[in-house]
């Protein structure tokens, strides 16, 4: 896994949700993906489940 990648999901999984829906408007459609299945983990109460940005397993989340 890129180190890069790494450190920006570590920052993003730090914002609260309304940082991390202003953040959404400013990054590609991947990325909003998972900010998409971020906040939605995060909905349902279970926060953070969403794989890493870049993981393989992103593309199955949300």
């Amino acid at each position: 896994m890129n180190t890069q990648l790494q450190d920006v999901t570590f920052y993003l999984r730090n914002l609260n949700n309304e940082q991390l829906k202003l953040m959404r408007v400013l990054v590609e459609p991947a990325v909003q993906k998972w900010i998409d299945g971020e906040l939605a983990a995060r909905m349902n109460g279970h926060g953070s489940q969403v794989p890493m940005i870049g993981d393989r397993r992103t593309a199955n989340a949300a």
